[in-house]
């Protein structure tokens, strides 16, 4: 009987450093994040998981000895310490754990778009954060005789108490956080598979034509563009001012109250590309997002010749999720070689003349341009030609220090982003075309800490309608306003009404005059 209760407790007892060391690495994040953003029980019961979890482990490691005790120990250590650094950076910074979804985000990257993100997300704080951790787990195994001298049975049993209470709390909750500790991370990635094949689950939407539809659409979808820097929506410098143009004589259609559906990438174009909704998924949960009726389908059978022209990659390490979305097209052009969209050598002015070749192309079918821009995606300096470069830090002299550089960055970006979508509103003057464009997502701009510019952090009620806040507006060219002059009434009717681009393919059906069956 000793010896199964000395067994028991060995984590506790000679493992106690081991099992401080693996729980401070699995846990600290979880427990200090979720405390500082004003939900300390969340983050406490998120310790609970992690203290659970490398019980078992140390537990399972009691059973080694030797070198091969000494090998996993330093493996399972490995592991602790980039788990810190992965819960620190998405707690830190995006305000929630570590899921399947930070997964999917991770691998649907490539190597150009990681060493972007990753300046701007690795703060002082963070790294301050990760630091003092690395030296507590660092003191505790310089101390570990001491401790192990030092611990008293009362002591192991005081801890096997808190075991046996984190257990019943979690088993009581049904906890459905367990892929967000530590080890199971491992899991997360291993099973994490490429991106669904959308081809695969293509459908035939039964549509009803109501009425003549126009030969041009045109979506230009932009990257990380806040309306809250846009001059077109009062901003104080002058970022958009051929736009700013056209909406004072008319020719724009401004909208005033347009959310994005999501405050990433991914979730935005889950929600906008096909039917898939929260709202449907709460009433049929089984039914994946990819089961849902595509746009690119649904334009097609109203007779639509597709296009997907992207100034973004197409690939990531696992592939990248959205550009599955584009298999789903006629007609797809990629700007520049596989992967280069990320980078300097391709500006969004690239995409200009393959825009202009397919609006030229006569074809016997109305078409439907998708057009990817990579906008303000982050690595704002990068996003610009030199001659765009307009506003300096200079402009900024009420902001503090820190700010000013990447104020300025991200605004030039914008700048440019008007010159490139006003330029590709206007290949289509002399055509039947209704030109939208629409930015997939907003940022946090410094709009709710100081300290931090990037996407929205989703704990953070404030930051996300920081990042949802998006410009939307609409070009119809001369002969689409003499032609449609309803449709064109009706646009600026809606101009001011609140509108969720998760409902885009309800706005487009409109539009195009077809009614989807129920």
């Amino acid at each position: 009987m000793k010896k199964i209760v000395d067994f028991i407790l060995k984590p506790f007892g000679q493992n106690l450093p081991l099992f401080l060391a693996l729980w401070l690495l699995a846990s600290s994040a979880d427990a200090y994040y979720w405390s500082i953003h004003g939900n300390p029980v969340f983050g406490i019961y998120m310790a609970m998981h992690g203290f659970i979890q490398v019980y078992f482990i140390v537990l399972i490691c009691g059973l080694l000895r030797g070198t091969f005790f000494k090998i996993v120990r330093g493996l399972l250590l490995g592991l602790g310490v980039i788990n810190l650094i992965a819960d620190a950076c998405v707690q830190s910074i995006m305000w929630f754990s570590f899921t399947k979804d930070t997964v999917a985000i991770i691998l649907g990257s490539n190597m150009s778009e990681a060493s972007e993100f990753l300046p701007m997300y690795l703060n002082t704080r963070v790294l301050s954060f990760i630091l003092i951790i690395l030296l507590l787990v660092t003191a505790i195994f310089c101390l570990r005789k001491q401790i192990i001298r030092f611990n008293k049975r009362w002591m192991q049993w005081f801890l096997f108490v808190g075991l046996l209470l984190s257990i019943a709390v979690v088993t009581i909750r049904k906890s459905n956080n367990w892929e967000s500790v530590f080890i199971n991370k491992i899991y997360l990635f291993l099973s994490y598979d490429r991106p669904v094949d959308l081809t695969r689950y293509r459908s035939h939407p039964i549509i009803e034509t109501i009425g003549e539809q126009p030969e041009n659409i045109v979506l230009i979808i932009g990257e990380s563009l806040s309306k809250r820097h846009c001059s077109l929506y009062g901003y104080s410098l002058e970022t958009t001012p051929l736009m700013d143009a056209m909406a004072a004589d008319s020719s724009l259609i401004v909208f005033q109250n347009v959310t994005a559906a999501y405050t990433n990438t991914v979730g935005a174009f889950k929600r906008m590309m096909s039917t898939y909704s929260d709202q449907a998924y709460e009433m049929n949960p089984s039914m994946e997002w990819y089961q849902y009726p595509f746009l690119e389908d649904i334009v097609s059978a109203a007779g639509y010749d597709t296009w997907w022209i992207s100034n973004q990659s197409s690939s990531g390490i696992y592939d990248n999720i959205v550009a599955t979305y584009a298999d789903l097209s006629d007609n797809i052009v990629w700007v520049g070689p596989k992967g280069v969209g990320i980078g300097k050598s391709n500006p969004d002015g690239d995409v200009i003349p393959y825009v202009q070749s397919a609006a030229s192309e006569i074809t016997p079918t109305n078409k439907f341009f998708i057009i990817h821009l990579m906008g303000s995606h982050e690595g704002f300096e990068t996003r610009y030609p030199k001659e765009y470069a307009q506003f300096s830090k200079d402009d900024y002299s009420d902001r503090p220090d820190n700010q000013r550089s990447t104020l300025a960055a991200y605004d030039n970006s914008v700048l440019y982003s008007d010159y490139v979508v006003s330029s590709l509103m206007h290949l289509f003057d002399d055509k039947e075309a209704l030109v939208i464009f629409f930015p997939d997502h907003s940022l946090d701009i410094f709009d709710t800490d100081p300290t931090y510019a990037g996407h929205a952090r989703t704990g953070d009620s404030e930051s996300v309608q920081a990042g949802s806040e998006i410009p939307f507006v609409a070009y119809p060219t001369p002969s689409f306003k003499e032609k449609f002059p309803e449709i064109v009434s009706r646009l600026h009717n809606e101009a001011e009404q609140p509108f969720n681009t998760t409902y885009l393919i309800d706005e487009i059906a409109g539009l195009i005059n077809i009614r989807l069956a129920k």
